[in-house]
């Protein structure tokens, strides 16, 4: 408090204060704000952020008063405007809440919000918001109207006046501007100039975010390149089958910035090479939110594995984000087990299969454990099913079958594989080595169950079945 150009005292209070309304003490006891035995001429009410009023009584004296504050701290609402008359209290929050107090006990309700102005004219309460001047009883302050009546729209106020759009000071209960100094054609001025300011405010602060934006976003790229674990995601594919049975592949990517870094203003490309070389590339530019979740429809014909980049840029810088290989189980659609009909549509027609059978020597993961039937990109469907160390494929061409064997020994990390196609070769070595050691010796024929065999062919049966043996023991 200072009084001619004298501090005559000072008190630190720690409550943020959001307004100051200075009342007669008279007038406070008339609310029970001050106590009965104050002899000061005047208190202060302080409005906080936390929705709490409280008498401040120098030098060093404040006084909450709760119950007055409870439509306010049930919210968490600042307290903006405080007005008062002998017959009223008017308490206004940040977001529209009113409260208003009076001999006949106190009523809350809501009003348009932001409330830039507020004044008493009995028995109305007149507020200000949006460049409106808005009536409501004292007693009922939620049933307010618009006053239709008055002149222009408010471009300012405070207190019991305001100023228009033409430059006009008008109290809020007259409806007919009054003569001032300075004229009104100085405060249209004035009012036009500071409009001026508010535009080159508004584009210095634009600019000041967008170089702290641009800032940042470089950071995050630098920091990804630096080996440092900026950002954490994935790239999820999510096969499905058309109700008309199409393959349908839709690609998630979900990616949440580490610490203080955001993903506004970056750029990011979804990279996708197929075994051939061929790259599809799609795009998501100029990001404004914090965190990304980016859903795209993916055009995949393959059934060989595919290699997504996800490569994260910012003007002239780029980091690799994420990089996976996902293989035809990924890209195929999962299908009922007892209802598949194997193979393309052509294969189905003609009733023709492919069955492939090999040995992993390596673990086989718990997900490839049960058998499986699905659906291609292609439309073809193939199954899966293991046994042990034994895996068998069955699809509609020679290629899908591959694929999907290359796929199970990729997720196998298998060191080494045992197939049908291997033991083949070796029982023509058998073989080869049964004719190299009996081409210098006659060939017999041996009685073999009721029939005859020459001695060659008896080698081979066993070259066979020592192969099968060593190579296929379970099948």
């Amino acid at each position: 408090m200072i009084i001619d150009n004298n501090i005559h005292s000072d008190f630190n209070i720690e409550t943020e204060i959001t307004t100051l309304k200075p009342v007669p003490t008279e007038l406070a006891k008339l609310y029970n704000l001050v106590d009965e035995n104050c002899n000061l001429p005047f208190v202060i009410l302080c409005g906080a952020k936390d929705g709490t009023l409280s008498t401040l009584v120098f030098p060093n004296t404040l006084d909450v008063h709760h119950d007055i504050s409870k439509p306010f701290i049930s919210k968490s609402e600042p307290i903006t405007h405080i007005v008062i008359s002998r017959q009223t209290l008017i308490l206004t929050g940040k977001y529209g809440t009113v409260n208003s107090i009076s001999v006949r006990g106190q009523i809350s309700g809501s009003i348009p919000f932001p409330v830039e102005a507020v004044s008493i004219s009995d028995p109305n309460l007149l507020f200000v918001s949006r460049g409106h001047l808005y009536s409501a009883p004292l007693l009922n302050p939620s049933s307010f109207s618009i006053v239709a009546s008055f002149p222009a729209r408010i471009v300012a106020s405070c207190s019991g006046f305001c100023i228009t759009t033409s430059g006009a000071l008008i109290p809020f209960e007259e409806r007919s501007p009054i003569t001032i100094s300075p004229r009104s054609e100085l405060i249209e001025f004035s009012l036009s100039r500071l409009r001026e300011i508010s535009e080159e405010n508004e584009k210095l602060l634009q600019q000041i975010s967008d170089v702290e934006a641009n800032l940042s976003d470089s950071q995050i790229i630098k920091s990804i390149n630096n080996g440092s674990k900026a950002l954490e995601g994935e790239i999820t594919l999510i096969p499905s089958i058309s109700p008309d049975g199409r393959s349908n592949l839709v690609c998630q990517v979900k990616l949440t910035p580490i610490g203080s870094y955001s993903c506004q203003g970056l750029s990011l490309s979804l990279i996708i090479t197929t075994a051939t070389g061929f790259q599809d590339i799609y795009c998501l530019p100029n990001i404004q939110t914090i965190n990304i979740n980016w859903e795209l429809p993916l055009n995949i014909t393959t059934t060989t594995a595919i290699t997504i980049d996800l490569v994260a840029s910012c003007r002239n810088q780029a980091a690799v984000v994420l990089e996976n290989i996902y293989d035809i189980i990924d890209l195929s659609a999962e299908i009922d087990l007892q209802k598949v009909n194997l193979g393309s549509t052509f294969s189905s027609l003609t009733r023709n299969t492919v069955q492939n059978i090999f040995r992993i020597g390596g673990s086989i993961p718990q997900a490839l454990l049960s058998p499986m039937a699905r659906q291609a990109p292609t439309g073809e469907k193939w199954t899966l099913r293991v046994d042990g160390q034994n895996v068998t494929v069955v699809a509609g061409s020679k290629s899908t079958a591959m694929a999907v064997r290359a796929a199970v020994e990729r997720r196998a990390e298998a060191k080494g594989t045992f197939s049908i196609e291997a033991a083949d070769e070796t029982i023509e070595n058998l073989r080869d080595q049964a004719d190299t050691i009996l081409s210098s010796t006659t060939d017999e024929v041996l009685p073999i169950g009721g029939g005859i065999k020459s001695r060659v062919e008896l080698l081979h049966e066993n070259a066979t079945k020592i192969a099968n043996e060593k190579l296929m023991p379970d099948v």
